[in-house]
């Protein structure tokens, strides 16, 4: 896509007869004439990038849950559920153990395990520096269950709770130098409570929405590395899935009025959206497909040529993400509304009935 038509040896000599706002306009005209010519043949969804984490307690690692008597309180854990007595064994805010003073040894809460799937970059830039996936650390800053309100904040359904935490920041590290920052996005976690008599079945996981960190490192390792892991994301937002969550038997914390728990983080991941990967290819559209008009504001019009039937249409965004995905059966020409879209670039995939999908960029006014 060009930046700017000024640039370009063609574009570039009909930029400057125009003012301003003309120009603008024509640069946009343009760049869509130019993107109907240049297409990309075949696409596909690309797998979520991982980077596998844990965080265990011998390590000093995990998750601290914590209420403060006579402010924030959780509510109680739903009968008949609160076994032993033990009412407030999940709580109101939750962090990394190394938050605050909660654990003097803890200098983060989980840290990469196992083999990076999807991130070529990081993974160069780590070994390029002598370092491995067990040094990247990330650490996530108190969130709470905000009006703590049953049906808003959390609920119970046939024994499951979910829950959601809202607020705080996270940061991935490597070993404690911080390479990437974001807004702590909002924590969903599930504790299914299993038999009723005994709190040591209960089964506990969380994920959070996705979100786009950013790079916050101070110096030339830490800087490479964070360019690096942003170059795999290569717009993809990414999200903490904790895949288990150890509460049975976990260590009690008690320190004046806070109260609380350590749970170690057994199994989880950083992973990512999903992408678009895409092979150029240098051919005419009105081989297959033609997209109009060059700016849409309602309607997308996709007529079809060379004798395609068409089973399939998807509208995907820049990040990755399925907007409209819709069955058709066409082999002439189709109209799609895509009043609700924002403004900007998109992706308009068609399978055929062959299973071969076809692509084009076109922009949303």
């Amino acid at each position: 896509m060009i930046k700017n038509a000024t640039s370009h040896p063609i574009l570039g000599r009909a930029c400057e007869r125009l003012n301003s706002k003309q120009m603008k306009q024509k640069s946009i005209y343009f760049i869509v004439v130019l993107l109907s010519i240049t297409t990309i043949a075949s696409v596909s969804a690309t797998s979520v990038s991982t980077l596998p984490i844990k965080g265990i307690e011998s390590d000093h690692q995990g998750i601290i849950a914590w209420n403060v008597q006579g402010s924030k309180v959780g509510h109680a854990i739903p009968a008949p559920y609160n076994a032993f007595g033990n009412s407030y064994a999940y709580y109101y805010y939750f962090a990394t153990r190394d938050k605050g003073t909660f654990d003097a040894n803890a200098v983060t809460g989980m840290h990469g395990t196992g083999v990076l799937s999807g991130f070529p970059k990081l993974d160069s830039a780590l070994t390029a520096n002598s370092k491995t996936i067990s040094d990247i650390n990330i650490r996530m800053e108190s969130c709470n269950l905000g009006n703590d309100t049953k049906g808003a904040d959390w609920d119970l359904v046939a024994g499951v709770e979910s829950r959601k935490y809202t607020g705080g920041t996270y940061a991935i590290l490597l070993n404690s130098d911080t390479l990437l920052t974001g807004a702590m996005p909002q924590l969903q976690l599930t504790i299914n409570y299993n038999a009723t008599n005994t709190p040591y079945d209960d089964q506990t996981s969380g994920i959070t929405d996705y979100s786009m960190p950013v790079i916050s490192a101070t110096n030339g390792v830490e800087n490479q590395v964070a360019n690096a892991f942003m170059s795999d994301l290569a717009g993809r937002k990414i999200r903490l899935n904790f895949t288990s969550i150890q509460p049975a038997g976990q260590t009690e914390y008690l320190s004046g009025n806070i109260f609380g728990g350590f749970f170690e983080i057994q199994q989880g991941q950083i992973e990512t959206e999903t992408a678009i990967a895409t092979t150029q290819v240098q051919v005419e559209n009105q081989n297959w497909m033609h997209l109009f008009p060059s700016l849409v504001q309602n309607e997308l019009h996709i007529q079809f040529q060379k004798n395609i039937i068409a089973n399939k249409i998807s509208i995907v965004n820049t990040e990755g993400k399925t907007l409209i995905d819709k069955a058709i059966m066409s082999s002439e020409s189709i109209i799609l509304p895509v009043g609700t879209l924002k403004s900007g670039l998109y992706f308009c995939l068609i399978t055929d009935n062959n299973g071969q999908v076809f692509t084009q960029r076109f922009i949303k006014e």
